[in-house]
């Protein structure tokens, strides 16, 4: 039985600008999320406007000086390039973490600076090898393995490693099974 509960499904197209937004309103798919959704035209993006500070913002509330979340990589010379991929980073609560503690079921499927998160039920993380190792592996280990698991065999298919737009088609159907399946409240 599905829980009568509203949900939240917060959905970032990452680098899309209120100069988009005349363009992105005249393809289906965006203008029914327009149309039936929430959206504000006019955000102002952390400075500078870089993707897991931006994503850290929309999780916690707050700028980068709280968070923590100044970069997408962190600085590491002479090192391969790692970014902030772990949820570990963030210096305060997000709203996963505050929904968890609630008792509300949550989803994310490769939101930045999630990897390793314990407040996420059902999570495909986003975070990659650097370093000789397993893309799989990481995955498992940073994700939700069950739920990773189950998602691989039933779309994995479509992937061709991390080409687009396969990996997009993975991740759209993911969240499709996993709104229908899982039923998250965030």
């Amino acid at each position: 039985m599905k829980s009568s509960r509203k949900k939240l499904f917060i959905i970032s197209v990452d680098s899309l600008s209120a100069a988009d937004f005349d363009l992105i309103s005249g393809l289906p798919n965006f203008r029914y999320l327009i149309n039936s959704g929430t959206y504000s035209a006019n955000v102002t993006s952390v400075y500078p406007s870089l993707t897991y500070p931006a994503h850290c913002s929309i999780l916690t509330g707050c700028n980068p000086e709280k968070h923590g979340i100044f970069n997408n990589e962190i600085l590491n010379p002479g090192e391969p390039q790692e970014w902030y991929w772990h949820e570990k980073y963030i210096k305060i609560p997000t709203l996963l973490g505050k929904a968890k503690k609630a008792g509300l079921k949550t989803g994310s499927l490769l939101w930045p600076v999630t990897a390793g998160s314990k407040n996420i039920d059902y999570h495909i993380a986003e975070i990659w090898p650097v370093k000789k190792s397993s893309q799989i592996i990481l995955q498992l280990k940073n994700s939700s393995p069950l739920f990773l698991t189950k998602s691989l065999l039933k779309n994995g298919k479509i992937l061709k490693g991390h080409q687009q737009p396969e990996l997009d088609d993975f991740i759209t159907k993911t969240f499709c099974d996993m709104i229908e399946n899982n039923n998250p409240d965030l």
